[in-house]
């Protein structure tokens, strides 16, 4: 309690602003034929869906790439029309629930992968101007600057990419003239060299990479005849 007479009070750390713990958002995406702008959260425990509200916003995106940094969603690349892919990148601050614009990557990149790992944002593959990357940027958060590293083995786009043991794993995606991909690349930091690893049973994009207890699960769209 606090009284008028008082000229300095101290909130109890029991009273901080608190944010759910567990929140997904949904950020973007098509809506019908065009991109949107809608962002969406499920509160896990509540178990509902609600339309984020009176926020500015950054105008439709769709195929982009997304990554969480503490209350940071970085909101990476992707089109904002179905049809010219973008460079630009915004960060979500979810406790202030403001955007901000940081730095653009080097290369334009639609159907790219995203991934965190250590204190870096990667952001792998996907096409631009009709072509198909095999390049990868690396973003520092704290100096705001995008730079390359090692390219991967293939291009590819539509893939998905997920850390296991401080490594990055890119799996299938398309390649040129739409081909599905059974490959598997892996990302050492270390010594920033990708390597090809065990291929999987069927080409796949638009697929969703897991970790869970120390395994990689790759779940989505197969085609019977990889490359």
């Amino acid at each position: 309690m606090s009284k008028e007479e008082d000229k300095e009070f101290v909130t109890p750390s029991i009273a901080q602003p608190r944010i759910p713990q567990d929140i997904l958002f949904s950020i973007g995406g098509y809506h019908g034929q065009s991109p949107t702008v809608a962002i969406e959260t499920y509160d896990i425990r509540a178990g509902r869906w609600s339309v984020l509200e009176q926020v500015d916003s950054i105008g439709p995106r769709a195929f982009h790439g997304t990554a969480v940094v503490g209350f940071d969603i970085y909101v990476i690349g992707g089109t904002d029309c179905g049809i010219e892919e973008l460079r630009s990148c915004h960060c979500f601050n979810a406790v202030t629930k403001t955007w901000r614009e940081v730095a653009p990557m080097h290369e334009r990149r639609r159907n790219l992968a995203v991934t965190v790992l250590g204190e870096m944002v990667y952001a792998m593959g996907g096409r631009g101007y009709g072509q198909q990357h095999e390049t990868v940027e690396r973003y520092d958060y704290k100096t705001n600057q995008w730079s390359f590293i090692a390219p991967m083995n293939s291009q590819r786009w539509n893939t998905s990419a997920a850390v296991l043991n401080d490594k990055i794993y890119v799996t299938g995606g398309y390649s040129k003239f739409y081909n599905y991909l059974n490959t598997v690349e892996v990302y050492d930091p270390v010594t920033n060299q990708w390597t090809l690893v065990a291929k999987l049973h069927s080409g796949r994009v638009g697929h969703s990479c897991a970790v869970f207890h120390d395994s990689l699960y790759v779940l989505g769209k197969i085609s019977r005849y990889p490359e």
